[in-house]
C-alpha cells in the first residue's frame, strides 16, 4: 500500500535540529559533517560547527571524519577519529622527515612538534592537516578526500590560533611559531589548481607569501625572545646563511639587466623608455617604488648565491644543481641552506614591495618571477613541487608583452613553454 501523502502531495520527513546555523538560515538540509558541513565548504563560507569545535576540549576539538563516497560514517575511537590516528602516525614516520634535510631540525619536527601538539590543539590540527596534504600528493586515487580533510583540519587550527597571534607571550611563542611554520608548509603543499591559494584581492600573489608575514610577526615578538628560547638551535643554519647574506651574491646577467632597467625607469621619462621595444608602454616608477624593488632584488641575488655560487651557471649548461657546490666549499649550497635562503628572502621583503605585489605592479611581479626560478630548483621537495612553473605562468598571464620581455630568462631557466596567443 503506498504511503498516504499529506495535503499538498509532499511526504513529511523528520527535521534535523542539530544542523549548522548557515543551513538553518537558508532552510536547507545540513549534512552535519564536522568541523565544517559540506554545504558550507561548497559555498566557501565559515561554518558554525568550526567555531563550536574551537571551544571544545582537546579530544573533541579534533576534526571528525566526514562521510565517505558511499555516505558511510567512519569508525572512530570515542571522539578521536581513526583517520586522525592514521594522519598522526603518517606525520611521525614520514611527513616530518621531509621538512628538513638537517638532522637536528628533522628530529624537532618528528619528536618535539608532536609533543607540543598534545598540549596545544592548534598545533595538533596543523600536524594532521599537513600529513593529510602529504598523503594527497602521493595517493592520487584518494587525493580529493585527503585534500578535503587537510582543509577542514587547518580551518580548525586557524580558528584556535588566530586569537592568540595578537597577544604573543613567552609561553605561547614556541607553539605559535610551530603553527606558523606548519601553516606555511600546508599553503605550499596545497593543490596548485585551487584558486584560494592566491590572495583574494588578486590572482597572482600566492597566499604563502602573505602567510610568511605571520611567521615574521612571531619571530620578532617580545624582542625576538624566541631566538634565545629552547628552540634557538633551529636557527643555527639561518645564522650561517645570514653571515654570508651581506657579503655573497650571484650575478645572473638577466637579473643585472633588470636592475639597470629599474634604476633607469625611476629617472627616465616615458618618452625615452618608449624608444626601445623592450620598454614600450612601461610606466615610470617613483623613486620610492624603485627602492622597494631594488632592495628585494639585491636580497634575491644573495639568495641566488646558495643555488648558483659566485659564478653563475645556467641550467642550460649545468648538468645538475650540484655544479654550484664547487663555488661554495664552506657548505652554503647544501639543500638546507637553499631552503633557508628562499625563506630569508621572503622574511626580508619590505612592506612596500609586498604592497606593490598586491597592487599587481608589473615590475614587482617580474622580480617575483625571478624568485620562481629558485622555487623550481627545489622541485624535488614535495611541498614545493610545481610552484616555480605555476608562479611564473601566473605572472606571465598578468603582465603585458612589454614586461614579458623580462620573463624570458626565468621561462628559459624553468623550461616552461608559454601558451600560444590566440586571435581575438
Amino acid at each position: 500500500m503506498p504511503p498516504i501523502l499529506p495535503r499538498g502531495g509532499r511526504q513529511r520527513h523528520s527535521k534535523s535540529r542539530s544542523g549548522c546555523r548557515s543551513c538553518k538560515d537558508r532552510k536547507v538540509k545540513c549534512g552535519e559533517e564536522r568541523p565544517s558541513c559540506q554545504n558550507c565548504q561548497r559555498r566557501g563560507i565559515s561554518c558554525s560547527f568550526t567555531s563550536t569545535a574551537a571551544r571544545l576540549p582537546l579530544a573533541r576539538a579534533l576534526p571528525i571524519l566526514a562521510a565517505d563516497a558511499a555516505g558511510n560514517s567512519s569508525n572512530s575511537t570515542g571522539s578521536f577519529a581513526v583517520l586522525d590516528l592514521e594522519l598522526l602516525h603518517h606525520y611521525t614516520v614520514s611527513t616530518a622527515a621531509t621538512l628538513s634535510s638537517e638532522p637536528i631540525v628533522r628530529s624537532w619536527f618528528q619528536v618535539e612538534v608532536p609533543q607540543l601538539a598534545f598540549t596545544h590543539p592548534f598545533v595538533l590540527s596543523s600536524v594532521l592537516a599537513l600529513a593529510a596534504s602529504h598523503l594527497a600528493h602521493f595517493r592520487p586515487e584518494a587525493r580529493r578526500r585527503y585534500a578535503t580533510e587537510a582543509a577542514a583540519r587547518h580551518t580548525v587550527a586557524t580558528s584556535l590560533a588566530s586569537p592568540l597571534l595578537s597577544k604573543i607571550t613567552a609561553s605561547n611563542a614556541v607553539p605559535l611559531y610551530c603553527f606558523s611554520i606548519l601553516t606555511l608548509f600546508i599553503s605550499f603543499a596545497s593543490r596548485r589548481e585551487d584558486e584560494e591559494l592566491f590572495s583574494r584581492n588578486d590572482s597572482v600573489v600566492p597566499s604563502w607569501l602573505n602567510l610568511f608575514r605571520g611567521v615574521r610577526t612571531v619571530l620578532e615578538s617580545n624582542n625576538r625572545h624566541i631566538l634565545t628560547s629552547k628552540i634557538a638551535f633551529l636557527f643555527g643554519t639561518s645564522t650561517t646563511v645570514n653571515k654570508k647574506w651581506d657579503s655573497h651574491q650571484s650575478e645572473p646577467e638577466a637579473l643585472e639587466d633588470f636592475r639597470t632597467y629599474i634604476v633607469a625607469s625611476a629617472t627616465t621619462t616615458n618618452a625615452t623608455l618608449a624608444t626601445t621595444a623592450a620598454h614600450r608602454s612601461i610606466e615610470t616608477l617613483t623613486e620610492e617604488q624603485s627602492n622597494y624593488i631594488l632592495e628585494a632584488l639585491v636580497d634575491l641575488k644573495r639568495a641566488y648565491y646558495a643555488f648558483y655560487g659566485s659564478t653563475y651557471s645556467s641550467t642550460a649548461t649545468a648538468t645538475s644543481n650540484n655544479n654550484a657546490a664547487s663555488n661554495n666549499p664552506d657548505g652554503s649550497s647544501t639543500d638546507e641552506a637553499k631552503t633557508r635562503s628562499i625563506f630569508t628572502w621572503m622574511y626580508k621583503l619590505s612592506d612596500g614591495y609586498v604592497s606593490m605585489l598586491r597592487a599587481r605592479q608589473p615590475d614587482a611581479l617580474c622580480l617575483l618571477a625571478f624568485f620562481g626560478v629558485l622555487l623550481h630548483r627545489l622541485e624535488h621537495k614535495w611541498w614545493l613541487r610545481g610552484w616555480g612553473v605555476h608562479l611564473v605562468s601566473r605572472i606571465h598571464a598578468a603582465v603585458n608583452d612589454a614586461h614579458r620581455f623580462w620573463l624570458r630568462w626565468p621561462i628559459l631557466e624553468i623550461g616552461w613553454i608559454p601558451p600560444v596567443a590566440t586571435e581575438p
